[in-house]
């Protein structure tokens, strides 16, 4: 199922940076400063289009986050519309900048989505997230665990076709790029303080 020649043209649609992270035999588990970005499109509904937007929409994330060198973790369909995640940090790809470059990625991409009519809204935040694959011997998958990425995943929800961060993000940035934007109740009962994403002059 795996073999070089069925793989081959699989790799050839996928940016380099997305590509090589580790041998597919091998076990990868640790921790890492990551930055994360939960892209979200509520009004991205199935229709006879859908594939051709979804595929344009992907290749737009792709193309930026590989110039910015960040990854493409994770697209998903649920209840609360199509939702991507974008991460910033794993490696070979690790800068110090890397929650500018989050930022920077969806300030881009929100730039020209806004082109084509689609909108959407992005949660960022920045902490120390647990990478590992998991699964079996013949099929594994990659998988980011801790509380980013669920504050990413709540701002997302709530940033009502903004882009908002969460204050270790907004710290690493600077004040040049963000202000502040509101607080946001989680459901848990705890409120945490967002900042709304701006262009830096």
């Amino acid at each position: 199922m795996n073999s070089p020649d069925a793989v081959a043209p699989i790799d050839r649609t996928i940016f380099g940076s997305h590509t090589g992270k580790a041998d597919a035999s091998d076990w990868v588990g640790e921790f890492r400063t990551l930055t994360v970005a939960r892209v979200g499109l509520p009004d991205f509904n199935f229709d006879d289009d859908f594939l051709t937007r979804l595929q344009a929409f992907v290749v737009d994330v792709q193309q930026i986050a590989e110039r910015l060198e960040g990854t493409v973790h994770q697209v998903l369909m649920d209840d609360k519309g199509l939702t991507l995640t974008l991460v910033f940090g794993l490696a070979p790809l690790a800068h110090e900048d890397d929650p500018f470059r989050a930022v920077e990625a969806c300030l881009r991409l929100r730039r020209q989505l806004e082109a084509k009519a689609i909108p959407i809204s992005v949660g960022l935040a920045t902490g120390r997230l647990f990478c590992s694959n998991y699964g079996g011997l013949h099929q594994r998958t990659f998988g980011i665990f801790g509380q980013a990425i669920n504050v990413a995943a709540h701002f997302a929800e709530a940033a009502q076709g903004d882009i908002v961060c969460d204050a270790t993000t907004a710290q690493a940035v600077g004040a040049g790029s963000c202000s502040i934007c509101c607080h946001i109740s989680r459901s848990r009962g705890r409120a945490h303080r967002c900042w709304r994403s701006v262009r830096r002059q």
